[in-house]
Order: C-alpha cells, then structure tokens, then sequence
C-alpha cells in the first residue's frame, strides 16, 4: 500500500508542469516544434490557395489520380509545416495554416499517375512562396510541372 502511495505521489508531482503551452503539449521541443522559437506577435494565421499547370495532363499524355503536397520553410526544410493529398489536379485551399510573418516558403507538388502502367508514375513541381504580412491572409500560388520527362 505505502508503494503504491508513493508511486501516485511521484507520477502526480511529474505530471504538474505550468510552464508547458497547454496547446504544444506534446512538442514542446523547438527542433520537432519551429513555432516556439518565433514570439508570437510575429506568427500569423493565413490560408494557401493553389492550382496546377501540367501541359502533359492537359494532352492526355498523363492522367493523374493525385497530388501530394508539402509546404516546408525554405530556410529550415526539415520542418514541415503542412503535408497533405489533393484528389486530382486542383484548385485547392488549405486553411487554418500558422506560421511566422514574412517567411519564404517551399510548396513542392507531386503529381501521382492514376495507374502504374503510365510512364511516369509521377510529375513533381516546386514553387517558392512568401507568407502575409497580415492575419488571415491567403497566398496564391501555381505549381508548374514539366512539359518533358527529365533526362
């Protein structure tokens, strides 16, 4: 009995932290967690728009089933900021996305053949956007893919 006390007693002292962000809980690391290294007068909340040009689909010569999506900071491209699947080719809106005000950021785009037969299986495409310098802003943006396959 009196080791199961103190073994309450210990979990409950370790578990009672108030310096932790109650909403960064769990990645409360600035190498997993970028945001915690920006003061938060300088992050803001803003929304991507985008599209896709891809001569290739648009001859029929390659028929995608979906894009793959990643948006890293150029500077720090090991953190990613928003990974997500488009079905099909666009135009999408990704929202709810936060961040530090005027950062560049990389968009990189997959395009992902519709069956394994096609030659290429996939088109990728990059583009480099900046954040707003305002709340609740949206960025517009076009990834183009090459109108050849690389050699």
């Amino acid at each position: 009995m009196r080791i199961s006390f103190f073994l309450f007693f210990f979990l409950f002292l370790f578990s009672c932290d108030d310096d932790k962000d109650p909403n960064r809980i769990f990645f409360n690391d600035p190498v997993v967690d970028p945001l915690l290294n920006i003061p938060a007068e300088k992050q803001i909340n803003f929304s991507l728009s985008g599209n896709i040009s891809c001569q290739q689909c648009n001859e029929g010569a390659f028929k995608p089933d979906v894009l793959f999506l990643e948006i890293t900071p150029k500077d720090h491209p090991i953190h990613t900021i928003v990974q997500t699947t488009v079905s099909g080719t666009g135009p999408f809106l990704l929202e709810k996305i936060r961040y530090a005000k005027e950062t560049r950021l990389r968009v990189y785009g997959k395009l992902v053949a519709d069956s394994l037969s096609q030659v290429p299986h996939s088109l990728e495409g990059v583009v480099e956007v900046k954040t707003p310098e305002d709340d609740n802003g949206v960025v517009a943006f076009t990834i183009v893919f090459p109108s050849k396959n690389p050699e």
